[in-house]
């Protein structure tokens, strides 16, 4: 009885799992290659092939594209632009464009499989059925992966990792043919779709929102993720002026350093320039004033930067000049006191 009960509760979790991942299960292929497909319908009036091709190293796809899984043609194209290789096919019948299906792992319509294999990068754009907004983004190029995811984050836009069957990871999928062997698939809900255009049919499509536009911009800003980067060149740039500031202070010392010399110069050319002034006065002046000639212009040139001989000149000889006049004078009073002394004595003695 236990056995039993165990089994039944096996069962129930497992119709349970089934439930919520139903709608992410694609329906058979009718067709298992492009050959096939092409045997049975007509080029022109059941599907068509839209390629445009440059010299990028991306391509982006849509190959369920038109009325197989609607606005994934549009998102391709308006995302490539003129700057990426874009290739689209295109169920266009009026009904039942699902049966022009064909999975991922074995498309292999030979303009596809071309373009993608002389690629270095691939997107490649789906969609499946869901009633919330939503992306899934997958593939083997887990970098692209990340910055596409960020991009979507960072607009405002749903987005989580692919389950396992919408993933994109398979090596035989058309994402990863390219010369890395590495893609971005990205999984559209219908809701996320809808919001795009005015309706979801053909004519409906012809009519964009603005949610479209900002969408695109998303992706493309998530394949070129310098783009987000550019604020940190910039603030990396504004790092250089401070390191070029050490050698406009290491400049300015040298002047300082080069002061020395002119100080010198300076000394040696007064010492020149006093020597007639002197030997006119006396010759033993000259002799000791020569070293505090040298010992004054060096600390006055270098305190007050000034080069004027003259001023030197003056504040060396003039302390000289007024000792030897005050000399001269005592002496003066002192001979003219011997002379006058004993005349004075004797006026006092006979007053």
């Amino acid at each position: 009885m236990r056995i039993l009960k165990a089994g039944f509760i096996v069962v129930t979790i497992s119709l349970l799992l089934f439930s919520v991942n139903i709608t992410t299960v694609k329906a058979a292929d009718l067709y298992s290659n492009f050959q096939e497909l092409s045997a049975a319908k007509v080029e022109g009036t059941d599907y068509k092939i839209s390629s445009r091709e440059n010299s990028s190293n991306l391509a982006i796809i849509a190959i369920h594209g038109g009325g197989i899984e609607p606005g994934t043609t549009e998102l391709a194209d308006n995302i490539a632009g003129l700057s990426y290789s874009y290739y689209s096919f295109q169920g266009i019948m009026s009904s039942n464009n699902s049966s022009l299906h064909i999975t991922s792992t074995i498309f292999d319509e030979p303009i596809a499989i071309s373009l993608v294999q002389s690629k270095s990068r691939t997107l490649s754009i789906h969609g499946f059925s869901g009633s919330s907004k939503l992306t899934y983004v997958g593939g083997l190029d887990k970098t692209m992966v990340a910055n596409i995811t960020i991009s979507l984050q960072n607009a405002g836009f749903a987005v989580a990792t692919a389950p396992s069957n919408l993933g994109g990871t398979s090596t035989s999928n058309i994402v990863n043919k390219n010369s890395r062997n590495a893609g971005v698939q990205i999984e559209l809900s219908t809701a996320q779709r809808a919001s795009f255009f005015s309706s979801l049919t053909s004519s409906g499509r012809n009519t964009k929102t603005a949610e479209f536009y900002k969408y695109t911009k998303a992706i493309i800003e998530g394949l070129n993720p310098t783009t987000v980067v550019q604020p940190k060149q910039v603030e990396n740039t504004t790092t250089t002026p401070t390191v070029q500031t050490k050698p406009v202070e290491n400049t300015t010392a040298t002047p300082t350093v080069q002061t020395k010399p002119i100080a010198k110069t300076i000394s040696s050319t007064t010492v020149q320039q006093t020597k007639p002034v002197e030997n006119e006065t006396n010759s033993i002046a000259i002799q000791e004033t020569k070293p505090v000639e040298n010992t004054t212009i060096s600390a006055t040139e270098i305190a007050s930067g000034q080069n004027e001989v003259a001023i030197s000149s003056k504040t060396v000889n003039e302390p000289n000049s007024d000792m030897l006049f005050k000399f001269l004078n005592v002496f003066y009073i002192g001979v003219m006191g011997l002379i006058w002394y004993p005349s004075l004595f004797r006026m006092n003695s006979v007053v």
